[in-house]
């Protein structure tokens, strides 16, 4: 290896990006392991359920995951991570989202969420609504995986839609602040292991057994298309470093 060569990597090293992942999954065993494969930077993680939340905003972009709760539920730490987000979000420091991460954020800038007095759940389709930096490669029309009780009925004064289907609001943005309902962070092992654990009565057995069925390594080829998302909002990230290096 070269001088040259030696010198860049270390400027790389110097340069690695620090993304903090606020993690409301209550500890399933899956939402870690799937954020940490596909944010592909280094992760500090915060189980926020138990209150753990950073004590600073050094971080070059924060992650929220997808959680049981609902953010209306009158439990503490959905309102210390709420308090937080406010100051992290004042920062500047760009933010995701993913279904209740989509839907606390949306709630921190001024949106509504409600119960659906519904389910969506398993393999739809989503559109998406006019050009975005998030979802740049990702089909006009695409598959993804979702799993929720409750959605955005309005997104944040001046956010703008990205994405949507017969269920609603899939996805916003807002300055440097991403959110999508849908889980593209999702795996094979974590469908077919949290999808039985769904049946109810909004959720009868058949439709289980279907989603099951359909959980082949060709649907997950086809979902994985959502997984451009990831690198993109790395490439944002990336992108509001360097500016404020500069």
């Amino acid at each position: 290896m070269d001088k040259f060569t030696e010198i860049n990597w270390s400027d790389r090293l110097m340069e690695r990006l620090k993304i903090a992942v606020l993690d409301a999954s209550y500890n399933d065993g899956h939402a870690r392991r799937n954020f940490r494969r596909e944010i592909g930077a280094e992760t500090i993680e915060f189980d926020v359920t138990r209150g753990e939340l950073p004590h600073n905003f050094e971080f070059d972009a924060v992650v929220i995951t997808g959680s049981r709760a609902s953010v209306y539920w009158e439990e503490g730490w959905i309102d210390e991570l709420m308090k937080w987000l406010e100051k992290s979000i004042v920062t500047g420091i760009p933010h995701l989202g993913v279904c209740f991460g989509h839907q606390i954020l949306s709630v921190v800038l001024g949106g509504k969420v409600s119960s659906m007095g519904n389910f969506e759940i398993g393999y739809n389709e989503i559109q998406k609504i006019d050009k975005n930096k998030l979802l740049e490669g990702v089909p006009e029309t695409f598959k993804s995986f979702s799993t929720h009780g409750d959605s955005v009925t309005e997104i944040p004064p001046d956010a703008i839609l990205i994405a949507e289907n017969e269920y609603g609001i899939q996805g916003w943005n807002k300055e440097n602040i991403w959110t999508v309902q849908f889980h593209p962070e999702y795996d094979l092992e974590t469908i077919i292991d949290t999808t039985p654990k769904k049946e109810g009565p909004l959720i009868p057995r058949r439709k289980i057994e279907s989603i099951l069925q359909e959980s082949t390594k060709s649907t997950y080829y086809d979902i994985s298309k959502t997984k451009q998302l990831f690198d993109n909002f790395i490439g944002v990230v990336e992108e509001v470093k360097q500016n404020v290096s500069n």
